[in-house]
């Protein structure tokens, strides 16, 4: 099973997300965040494959968001979740993915999945 981490400001898109991703057979969400604090509590107690971060939570268009999860579990891969097109953070290490808000979330889904495969963790 592949477990996400769902960080965004506004509560409505984290429901969303969150509805959409566990409706999925092999994807579960683990916790949702607002704020950079909560995604690392959970990314320190659920140790995700995928944290989606919307670039607004924090001080860094989501990039602090992303580096420190990167700090807390090096394995797991970030997600800008924008609803921008292009990101000046783009070639940070720390951001294993940009998808763009305005796409289906078919998209996000793939990305989930094509991240999770990459990981050295078992998510059988």
């Amino acid at each position: 099973m592949i477990r996400v981490v769902v960080t965004d400001r506004d509560q409505s898109v984290r429901e969303h997300l969150t509805a959409v991703i566990e409706a999925q057979p092999d994807i579960e969400v683990l916790a949702t965040a607002s704020t950079p604090a909560q995604t690392r509590a959970a990314v320190a107690e659920h140790r995700p494959h995928v944290v989606i971060v919307d670039p607004h939570v924090g001080d860094d268009h989501g990039l602090d968001t992303c580096l420190q999860v990167q700090a807390a579990n090096p394995e797991a891969k970030c997600i800008l979740y924008t609803t921008g097109i292009t990101n000046p953070w783009a070639d940070s290490d720390a951001i294993a993915a940009i998808v763009p808000k305005q796409l289906n979330t078919n998209q996000l889904l793939t990305t989930i999945r094509h991240l999770a495969a990459r990981s050295p963790d078992d998510i059988g």
